[in-house]
């Protein structure tokens, strides 16, 4: 019910899509009626234990461990005392225009008429058969700036340069090495 509600969202791991002020920032959602809703961004400092925290005062849970029992919960997310009656009035979703279950695929409407964009397109589809050929067992395999122009260009249909870059480019300026291993992944 929604006017009881209160959902926590976090990024699950940042892996190489760092923000541009610090690679160990993430995202944080608190979506409820008790939200504070319109306000600034709140800048607060907290971390994933401070929303575990949250989550267990709100649910009247001990803390599991030491480091929950001293984190702070949000109270600057919420609204302190009763919240606007608009704040619990229902509201109506947009559907995603993309399906969520069926992966990246590559656009071919236009590239069969434009035969750059064709051949660009067929090297990294050549690349990402190499990339996928029997390395999905093994975590962090592939070079991560590969993986993340293969995925911008399957998504942009081989038409719009990686951000922050002049041109499409192809795999053949991509560093096949994967990343040098940890002492742990050993």
């Amino acid at each position: 019910m929604w006017s009881t509600s209160a959902i926590f969202m976090e990024e699950d791991d940042a892996q190489n899509g760092v923000d541009h002020v610090d690679g160990h920032r993430s995202p944080g959602y608190i979506i409820s009626p008790y939200a504070v809703q319109n306000g600034p961004t709140d800048h607060t400092f907290y971390t994933q234990v401070n929303m575990t925290r949250t989550i267990e005062q709100i649910l009247g849970l001990t803390p599991m461990n030491q480091f929950d029992l001293v984190a702070s919960p949000m109270r600057t997310a919420f609204v302190t005392g009763t919240p606007p009656a608009e704040n619990f009035q229902p509201w109506t979703h947009v559907p995603n225009q993309i399906l969520l279950d069926k992966g990246v695929t590559a656009s071919t409407a236009k590239t069969k008429r434009n035969p750059p964009i064709k051949a660009l397109r067929a090297a990294w589809l050549q690349k990402k058969a190499q990339i996928f050929a029997g390395k999905l067992t093994k975590p962090d395999a592939e070079d991560p700036d590969t993986v993340n122009h293969l995925n911008w260009y399957l998504t942009t249909g081989f038409k719009i340069p990686y951000p922050g870059e002049k041109t499409v480019r192809p795999p053949s300026d991509f560093n096949n090495a994967a990343p040098t291993p940890d002492e742990d992944d050993k």
